[in-house]
């Protein structure tokens, strides 16, 4: 029996989380593109020298990171760190409590002056809606993610009986097919041909899972001793295995796919 999962469609969650970014206008070497107000003590578990992992907070201040830097070197444990970092004090002999901080953030949307149209504010986009799979007039396959915000804006748009955004990668790109959270594809060919749900999705690639797999399927995935994995599918492996969109129906018969019930 095939097991039936209802489809997350609905657009109406989070559009971004509720940490307000500040924007970078000439991101330096690091590529750091916003800033942020971060308590001292947060860093004491980072490596406040290391410029090459990008998602890593660092403090803006070249002063202050010295300082922080040098005070971390007389620690050794946790606790330690923490009172070294909460005993800081600025130069103008302030105890520091906040420092602004530098992250480099991907999925981000910038909030313009109604008045001005420039951004003075970057919110980080909360979530995915759902992943299209467009065929480009090349003939090569592209797999775009549209975000829950974009997804709201074209629904509001719609609404208001205004022309919504064009989220087309090109504008003779030919769409083959939209998947959200829970929609169930045939995947594969032959005997390996099964039934999978949609799990999550990235830009570029979307991650399916059986669907009589059940438990904390993150958990189970990162487990050596289970034989269960996701199967992380591209644009062009979706084609190779003759991806099917279908429907399960509650009581377990496939709808529109290589058979119906």
């Amino acid at each position: 029996m095939a097991v039936s999962y209802k489809p997350d469609i609905g657009w109406q969650a989070a559009l971004h989380n509720d940490t307000a970014y500040g924007p970078i206008r000439n991101p330096g070497e690091d590529r750091h593109n916003v800033v942020v107000r971060r308590p001292i003590v947060d860093f004491y578990d980072m490596d406040l020298t290391d410029r090459d992992e990008d998602d890593k907070f660092k403090i803006r201040d070249p002063v202050l990171r010295a300082k922080a830097v040098s005070a971390l070197r007389s620690a050794t444990d946790a606790p330690g760190r923490k009172a070294a970092l909460s005993g800081l004090v600025h130069s103008g002999g302030h105890t520091v409590r906040n420092v602004r901080a530098t992250q480099r953030l991907d999925s981000v949307q910038p909030i313009a002056d109604r008045g001005t149209g420039n951004s003075y504010k970057i919110m980080k986009r909360d979530g995915n809606h759902r992943v299209e799979l467009w065929r480009l007039p090349t003939g090569r396959l592209r797999l775009s993610v549209v975000s829950t915000f974009d997804a709201a804006q074209q629904a509001e748009a719609e609404r208001l009986g205004r022309k919504p955004r064009d989220l087309r990668p090109h504008p003779a790109a030919k769409l083959l097919m939209r998947l959200h959270k829970g929609d169930m594809l045939l995947f594969g060919t032959g005997e390996n041909r099964r039934l999978t749900r949609v799990i999550k999705m990235r830009e570029g690639q979307v991650t399916l899972a059986p669907h009589n797999e059940g438990g904390d399927l993150k958990k189970r995935d990162s487990d050596k001793q289970d034989p269960f994995k996701y199967i992380n599918a591209s644009a062009t492996s979706l084609e190779a295995a003759r991806a099917r969109k279908v429907f399960v129906t509650p009581d377990g018969r496939i709808w529109n796919g290589d058979r119906r019930p």
